[in-house]
């Protein structure tokens, strides 16, 4: 330990006339060896024409992992890489994805479809445990987006029950109307 091997070395110094006073701190560090993950929302159904799409809670991270990849602020380093979009036509601004865990896009006019987006969590520093690879990504995953067309056929259900008021009582009473709908 390089505190001990000052220590010796300035005991072996001769003493010529100072007085050198040396405290020594002694600490230790705990090293998490908890690979960095998250969690995220699995699929986004939107309408065609959105403008900007923007969700603030799409990525919930658990878990930075080790505290040695830090850099100088002590905060983590990492950030979202979309690394494959399954239908790229459809967007004007692809997705994106912030270090606070936000999505935002801009679809092209009129898409519609569905298509999966592959991201992944990058770190910026090669000190964590996990990274004995040349790639610093950590962890790849994969959410869906389902573009509804506008013109899309309207969907509605009719109720199975009414309430009906009867003649000789105003108070209303359940009932089942066979022609209910025709």
């Amino acid at each position: 330990d390089e505190a001990a091997e000052f220590l010796l070395y300035i005991k072996s110094l001769p003493r010529v006339g100072k007085q050198f006073a040396i405290t020594a701190t002694a600490f230790s560090i705990n090293v998490t060896m908890e690979k960095p993950h998250f969690n995220h929302v699995d699929g986004i159904t939107i309408h065609e024409n959105t403008s900007l799409f923007i969700r603030h809670d799409f990525v919930q991270l658990q878990s930075l992992g080790s505290p040695i990849e830090i850099d100088i602020y002590g905060t983590q380093q990492y950030t979202y890489v979309i690394t494959g979009i399954g239908n790229p036509e459809l967007f004007y601004q692809f997705p994106r994805i912030d270090r606070n865990g936000t999505l935002s896009f801009t679809l092209a006019p009129y898409a519609s479809g569905r298509l999966d987006v592959l991201f992944a969590l990058v770190t910026t520093q090669q000190t964590c445990p996990y990274l004995h690879a040349p790639s610093n990504y950590i962890q790849h995953s994969i959410f869906s987006i389902m573009i509804r067309p506008i013109n899309a056929v309207p969907e509605f259900k009719l109720p199975w029950q009414v309430s009906c008021v009867s003649a000789s009582n105003s108070a209303n009473l359940s009932c089942v109307c066979p022609h209910f709908g025709q």
